[in-house]
């Protein structure tokens, strides 16, 4: 956040402060150097910026009495922690024709930080799969 003083006059005569950070700086009972008045007013300026991100669960097909759904879609921003930022991501899970697919790209640069398409039966050993495995994971 930037703020700071950008004006300062008298409140009772309107006197201009030449220098309105030196004004401020000086005691509260500092006289107005035209009326002699003890009535300073200064104008603060402050300025922030904030970022929105977003991140959908998009399609979830499920049918009745299934347990997982049969597709999944996943698209939006999602933070990184190992590159201190937020990345675009897109995952698809298509159960139904054993498909995997998800990309994830730097939104600065445009570099394809992860790619991976492959049947979803041979996409194993990744987040929290990744504990459970005991054969090292396929590359992708």
């Amino acid at each position: 956040m930037t703020e700071g003083i950008v004006a300062g006059h008298c409140g009772i005569c309107g006197y201009g402060f030449p220098d309105p950070a030196e004004a401020s700086a000086r005691p509260a009972d500092s006289p107005c150097p035209e009326c002699g008045g003890h009535s300073p007013v200064f104008t603060v300026q402050a300025a922030d910026t904030a970022e929105l991100h977003e991140f959908v669960q998009g399609a979830r097909g499920k049918r009745p009495g299934k347990g997982k759904p049969y597709i999944e879609t996943q698209a939006g921003d999602q933070y990184s922690t190992a590159r201190a930022r937020f990345m675009d991501k897109y995952r698809r899970i298509d159960r139904d024709d054993d498909w995997y697919d998800e990309v994830v790209i730097d939104p600065e640069t445009g570099e394809i930080v992860h790619e991976c398409h492959e049947p979803l039966s041979e996409h194993w050993g990744h987040g929290s799969a990744r504990t459970t495995c005991q054969e090292p994971p396929p590359e992708c």
